[in-house]
C-alpha cells in the first residue's frame, strides 16, 4: 500500500458527534436543519447548505464518500466509481451513484440504494491511500470500473487516467490480465483497446465513442492540421488527412482549454460575482469570434469541417450524417 499523491478536495463536513463535543446542543443541530441552514448527507452528518448548493455531481459524491466511508467496518477500500471521483477522473453519470467500496472475500457483499459493497481480492499494490481513505489505484479503479460500467462512461475514466499520465496502457493491461478470470473480463479489454491517452476531454471521448458506435473510420485524434505546402494550422480534435475532414467538438471547455481563464488573462483575482461574470462573458466572445475565424482560414484552404455540441452527443443521428457525408461514405443498408 502508498500514499497517492492527490487528496480528495471535498468540502468541510460537519459531524454529530464532533459538533455535540464542540459545544453545539442537539436542539442546535436541529434548528439549523428545520431553516435550512444544514443539508444532511449521511446518517449524523452534515454540510453548510450554502456549500452544498455549490457542489456538482462529483463533489455530492465526494462528500457521502468522506460521510460514510470512515464509518463502515471491515476496512473497507473505496473502489469503482466513487475511487474514481477520489482520484479526480471525470465523473460521468446521469443520476448519483451509491458509494462503492471493496472488501475481502471473507466479507459479504452488499447492494443498497446509498451503499454497495464489492467482494473481490485485493493485492496490496492495488490499494493507495489518499487523504487517509483507503482507495484503490488508479489503474485498479478503471478496470473495475471498465467491468461494471457503460461502454461510454468506462472510456470517459480510461482516457482521462491515459491522458494526465496517472496511469499507463501497459499498466490497465497488467491489471486485466492479473484479474483474467474474474467475470466480465472481456468488456474491460475492449475499454482498454479502446482507450486513447490523445482524448482531452470527456467530449472527446463521448465524441469518439459515438464514431465507432456508428461504424465510421477511425479518425487520427488530437490532429495536427498541415496543409500540403507543410504550412501548421494548428490541431482539431479529429481528421481524416485523406478526405481533408475535420471533426471538432465545441464545448466551452474546448474553447477554455485554448485560451485559459479569463481571470488569469486580466490579472483580477477578488473581483465581484458580477465584475466575474461580464468578463467571463467577455472572453467566451473572444474566443468564439477567433474559432470564428479559423473556421473560415480551414475551409479557405480545402478542409471540410464538421462540428457538433452537447446536444448533438445526446442525439448523435444528425452529427453521424453529417460526418459520413463531408467523408462521402454511404449510410448503411438496414
Amino acid at each position: 500500500m502508498r500514499i497517492a499523491a492527490s487528496t480528495p478536495s471535498g468540502p468541510r463536513l460537519i459531524r454529530r458527534d464532533t459538533a455535540l463535543a464542540e459545544g453545539m446542543s442537539a436542539s442546535d443541530i436541529r434548528r439549523a436543519r428545520q431553516r435550512g441552514a444544514l443539508t444532511a448527507v449521511a446518517r449524523g452528518v452534515y454540510l453548510p447548505a450554502a456549500d452544498a448548493a455549490e457542489l456538482d455531481g462529483a463533489g455530492r459524491h465526494l462528500a457521502e464518500v468522506e460521510a460514510m466511508v470512515p464509518r463502515l467496518v471491515g476496512e473497507p477500500v473505496v473502489s469503482h466509481v466513487s475511487a474514481a471521483v477520489v482520484h479526480g477522473l471525470p465523473f460521468w453519470h446521469s443520476e448519483m451513484p451509491a458509494v462503492h467500496v471493496t472488501r475481502d472475500r471473507s466479507a459479504k457483499a452488499r447492494r443498497g440504494p446509498h451503499l454497495q459493497a464489492h467482494r473481490a481480492v485485493l493485492h496490496d499494490s492495488e490499494v493507495v491511500i489518499v487523504g487517509g481513505l483507503r482507495v484503490t489505484s488508479v489503474a485498479r479503479t478503471v478496470i473495475d470500473c471498465a467491468r461494471t460500467l457503460p461502454f461510454e462512461n468506462a472510456v470517459v475514466l480510461a482516457d482521462a487516467a491515459l491522458h494526465r499520465g496517472v496511469v499507463t496502457r501497459a499498466d490497465l493491461e497488467a491489471q486485466v490480465r492479473r484479474h483474467a478470470r474474474v467475470p466480465w473480463g472481456k468488456l474491460a479489454d475492449g475499454v482498454v483497446a479502446f482507450a486513447d491517452l490523445r482524448s482531452t476531454s470527456v467530449g472527446t471521448s463521448l465524441s469518439r465513442v459515438a464514431l465507432h458506435t456508428a461504424g465510421l473510420p477511425a479518425p487520427q485524434v488530437d490532429f495536427d492540421i498541415v496543409d500540403g505546402d507543410g504550412a501548421c494550422r494548428g490541431r482539431s480534435d479529429f481528421g481524416y488527412p485523406g478526405p481533408r475532414v475535420l471533426g471538432e467538438f465545441d464545448g466551452w471547455e474546448e474553447f477554455g482549454r485554448l485560451l485559459g481563464p479569463a481571470a488569469d488573462r486580466d490579472g483580477a483575482h477578488r473581483d465581484s460575482a458580477h465584475d466575474r461574470a461580464h468578463r467571463d462573458r467577455a472572453h467566451r466572445d473572444r474566443v468564439i469570434a477567433a474559432e470564428r475565424v479559423r473556421h473560415r482560414q480551414l475551409l479557405a484552404a480545402g478542409w471540410r469541417v464538421v462540428r457538433w455540441t452537447w446536444g448533438d452527443l445526446a442525439r448523435p443521428a444528425a452529427m453521424i450524417g453529417r460526418m459520413r457525408q463531408a467523408l462521402e461514405l454511404p449510410e448503411p443498408v438496414g
